[in-house]
């Protein structure tokens, strides 16, 4: 009866899911505009061989319908390429010529780790990448020189009927929050998921090994032997899914997946093969009132605070979301050390202007004193710990029933609120400027995000907890 219903599902989203030849047409069509017109910006301007690719999936034949973003490639036989000629010599070159072009481009440069030109043109985005022109593995000087190997591999290994199951894949990945490697979602990249459906052959076989994942989980095209496999292990040690690439062993594909992406695919396989539905591929996220998600806080007694940022304009999403991880941990680690159980750590942005942080605690104020353990084992600290807590608190110290000696302290802080706006020096970034801590929905400050869908329906999710896939089926 399950199969029949996998099968029935599976069917349905795959005939949406699939770009209809006109989409196809205009894509290609665009690429070679922007090949034809890289050509002539870049034959004037630099002096070294090149060669221009398509890439990524449109390439590879495994892209969605309405998402027909071009990966354009320029491959650059110049052996010191590094970050500072890219911007000097390529991106802004190409970013100017391309926006006096008059063709209705809108043009952006991203200058992350590897800086890019990004167009936007109608409904297609393209991005226009530099990167070494290598002829084997061996011969790349940077992560993104490895992906015209990857594209090759791809397109040699992956079958038409397993296209359609790509497709299935990334959706799925999509729909439950967990696809793309970049920092802001810290999931399954789109070549991860080519090579999961090389592996296992259709989106169903994926799930089905899915639901087995053991925490490190590793994931070959080759067969391993115990040994091979504990050499992984060692070699990517913290990684909680291995995956060596087929085309560069040294690298592990699936690097970006956390821990919560790795979990949350596996329950998502489970619930889908237990239930399976089209609110997997297409779930209809919540978005809750202010004053429903101030209601379901004060029902449960929960407490939250939210710590809100103006992000300097300009700002790559990259460097946004990896300042804002790293801020957050550090509020973590400030709540954590001063005895504040931290139960769960969001982020958000707009990618433009502003962005926040969600951290929810178990418990409101901590009590007024708080209890110290001394050393386990008689010895001369226990007496240094005596004579130090003698002093200092208002009871004096004692030996427990099993020979510990404790204290009762006063806390000086007891509301975790004070204690970031205490620290709120920390709290800021490079490009992330603190504008507002506080612990009220409805406060004046906090308003000018009610208006924004994207921000409510994210905080809807971080209140109600249960993923919007998964709530539906419950």
């Amino acid at each position: 009866m399950i199969q029949r219903n996998i099968q029935t599902v599976v069917r349905e989203i795959k005939e949406v899911l699939t770009p209809t030849p006109s989409e196809l047409r205009e894509a290609l069509r665009l690429y070679e505009e922007l090949k034809k017109t890289l050509e002539n910006i870049l034959s004037k301007s630099i002096p070294y061989d090149f060669k221009i690719e398509l890439e990524g999936s449109v390439a590879k034949g495994t892209s969605l319908r309405g998402e027909m973003d071009l990966d354009v490639f320029v491959l650059i036989r110049y052996e010191d390429l590094n970050k500072e000629w890219i911007i000097e010599k390529f991106v802004k070159p190409v970013s100017r010529e391309l926006s006096r072009l008059g063709r209705g481009y809108r043009v952006e440069l991203r200058y992350a780790s590897h800086p890019y030109v990004k167009v936007y043109a109608g409904n297609i985005e393209a991005d226009i990448v530099p990167a070494y022109w290598a002829e084997s593995i061996d011969d790349i000087k940077t992560p993104v020189d490895r992906t015209p190997f990857h594209t090759e591999f791809v397109k040699r290994n992956l079958t038409d009927e397993q296209r359609d199951e790509v497709r299935l894949l990334k959706k799925f990945f999509k729909g439950i929050g967990v696809y793309g490697a970049e920092i802001k979602v810290e999931g399954f990249s789109g070549y991860l998921t080519e090579l999961l459906i090389i592996k296992y052959g259709s989106f169903e076989g994926f799930l089905k090994s899915a639901v087995t994942w053991r925490e490190p989980q590793i994931i070959s095209l080759n067969k391993l032997n115990s040994y091979e496999a504990s050499v992984l292990r060692r070699t990517f040690r913290g990684a909680p899914l291995i995956f060596p690439d087929p085309v560069d062993s040294r690298r592990n594909v699936a690097a970006a997946v956390s821990r919560r992406s790795m979990a949350l695919a596996m329950l998502a396989a489970h619930e889908f093969l237990r239930e399976p539905s089209p609110k997997f591929f297409f779930p209809a996220r919540k978005v809750l009132s202010v004053e429903e998600l101030q209601s379901r806080l004060k029902s449960t007694e929960r407490r939250i605070i939210l710590i809100l940022y103006d992000v300097a304009k300009g700002t790559s999403p990259d460097i946004i979301w990896g300042e804002l991880k790293s801020v957050g941990r550090r509020v973590a680690n400030i709540l954590k050390v001063n005895d504040f159980n931290v139960l769960d750590l969001r982020f958000w942005s707009d990618e433009k202007s502003h962005a926040a942080i969600y951290v929810e605690l178990h418990g409101g104020n901590l009590s007024k004193l708080k209890s110290v353990k001394g050393p386990t084992k008689i010895g001369s600290d226990l007496l240094n710990f005596i004579e130090k807590h003698t002093v200092k608190d208002p009871i004096p110290p004692w030996i427990d029933w099993e020979g510990i000696p404790r204290a009762l302290s006063l806390r000086k802080i007891r509301n975790p609120e004070d204690l970031l706006k205490k620290n709120r020096n920390l709290l800021n970034a490079s490009h992330l400027k603190l504008t507002h801590i506080t612990t009220n929905l409805v406060e004046k400050d906090f308003r000018a995000l009610h208006h924004d869908s994207d921000f409510l329906a994210w905080l809807s999710d971080a209140i109600v907890k249960s993923p919007p896939w998964r709530e539906e089926l419950t």
